[in-house]
């Protein structure tokens, strides 16, 4: 079985639990699935051998937004309108879309399986649609309800 792992953070930049679940994912299924991985371009260029393992490929995308996944992570605080701009056009990103469209239809994956949608909007729900690829989302936080996906701004519940 062909399986697609769409996920905006991947090995070597692992930011937390979602990663790292994602990379034993890969690695483990990888021994008896073939695998592609789609993630976001990292902040300096992967190593060659990196993206072409012998029971997996990577593949780095860009969706065209105002600052990069990485940008939008850092804790940096003149980039603060820039960020909300960001996020309003995360909310449906087209480039993403049409990328990660096209890297399916390449591909001709059996499953999807989203472990994350932060970069590349929820414009994947609908392509998986519109494709009739079975898919499943593993959900590690709540952002598909809040940006603040621990549901806490400065220590407050934002509902």
């Amino acid at each position: 079985m062909k399986i697609c792992l769409i996920t905006p953070f991947y090995d070597p930049w692992l930011l937390g639990g979602a990663e790292k679940y994602a990379k034993t994912l890969v690695e483990e299924l990888s021994t008896i699935h073939e695998f592609v991985v789609i993630t976001s371009k990292g902040p300096i260029p992967r190593k060659q051998q990196n993206l072409s393992h012998s029971s997996y490929k990577i593949i780095e995308i860009t969706p065209r937004n105002i600052l990069t996944l990485y940008d939008v992570t850092k804790k940096d605080l003149t980039l603060g309108f820039k960020k909300y701009l960001w996020h309003f056009f995360d909310l449906w990103n087209i480039s993403a879309y049409i990328k990660i469209k096209n890297i399916l239809k390449e591909e001709k994956p059996n499953l999807v399986h989203i472990n994350g949608i932060m970069g590349f909007s929820p414009s994947v729900f609908s392509l998986l649609k519109d494709l009739q690829i079975p898919h499943v989302l593993t959900i590690h936080d709540l952002s598909l309800i809040s940006r603040w996906s621990s549901l806490f701004r400065k220590g407050k519940p934002v509902f």
